[in-house]
């Protein structure tokens, strides 16, 4: 065990210290009372910057989130039918597959420490076991209930964090896409121009919602990894195997002729329009109309649910 130095013993080392290596010394002085202002003035600097810096920070990885999370919802608000048990599965995929990776965003787990509300993952926690047990007791009723739960949730995700407010500059404007999200939707791709080519041959109900179902779901993995993906020429392709896919539809509901039917051909197109506004939008860089687009497109949800349901009540 050391020696115990006493406080005289300490006292003639510093004055040897301070004699020999003056600059040194300084560092080991008590703090007069200046020092102590300047000390406390600096740290208290220091954690006001790094407060305002951390937090304009995660207000952009917030406001990031929020466009891959603005067009979700309102897949999700619009996308109901006429299988509600297919879509609560398709449902599920996708919350998956966007917790995953806004998961693995920088600050993610500080924004769901320091504002668990604005949290993707905590916000998806609270609705995807209700999906889950819908789809796997096959309840189609259940499914439908899930499905627009969910996606009023996700909806809410959205407007909170609207609130916040723009970074003067953009932090995270690019990233390094996982190998599993790139694989996914090159496959999609693939899926969707597959898809549409035999909506064109062969112009049923059937084909247009095949094909709505899978642009529906390349749309969704493009909008997650838009800040990594750049290909431009690849996505220019979807949106004219989209367009088609409008069209098609068009042409089927043309020829249907049974009311009803025909006005659910003639809702997968408007489905498919919307994909082609929102498309045309991000290719240039018009985010903003992109929102509103899609905000559009969810009031409208909300209003027909309206409608429903008074005449339920009536």
């Amino acid at each position: 065990m050391a020696p115990k130095l006493n406080f005289q013993q300490i006292k003639v080392k510093f004055d040897a210290l301070q004699t020999k290596y003056p600059v040194i010394a300084k560092f080991f002085q008590p703090l007069n009372k200046k020092h102590r202002f300047l000390t406390i003035s600096a740290s208290v600097i220091i954690g006001i910057a790094l407060y305002v810096i951390v937090n304009i920070g995660l207000a952009e990885v917030i406001r990031q989130n929020s466009y891959p999370i603005h067009l979700l919802a309102s897949e999700q608000l619009n996308e109901l039918g006429p299988c509600f048990i297919g879509e609560g599965g398709r449902h599920v995929e996708m919350i998956k597959k966007y917790t995953k990776h806004l998961e693995r965003r920088q600050l993610a787990v500080l924004v769901r420490v320091l504002y668990p509300k604005y949290s993707p993952k905590k916000m998806f926690a609270s609705v995807l076991p209700a999906l889950e047990k819908a789809v796997e007791e096959q309840d189609d009723e259940m499914a439908k209930k899930a499905i627009w739960r969910a996606g009023e949730a996700t909806n809410k995700l959205y407007m909170r964090g609207k609130r916040f407010p723009w970074s003067p500059i953009d932090w995270f404007n690019s990233e390094d896409l996982p190998n599993w999200l790139l694989t996914d939707l090159n496959n999609a791709f693939v899926e969707s121009h597959k898809l549409v080519n035999k909506l064109k041959s062969d112009q049923t109900q059937e084909a247009a919602i095949e094909a709505c179902v899978a642009n529906r779901r390349t749309i969704l993995l493009l909008f997650l990894a838009r800040l990594g993906y750049d290909d431009q020429k690849t996505i220019r392709e979807f949106l004219s195997d989209v367009k088609l896919s409008y069209d098609y539809t068009n042409a089927v509901a043309d020829k249907e002729e049974n009311k009803e039917t025909k006005e659910e051909i003639l809702k997968v197109a408007r489905s498919e329009n919307r994909r082609v506004k929102i498309l045309e939008a991000m290719l240039a860089n018009d985010m903003d109309k992109v929102c509103d687009l899609l905000r559009e497109a969810i009031e409208k949800a909300f209003e027909e649910r309206e409608k429903s349901e008074a005449n339920l009540a009536d």
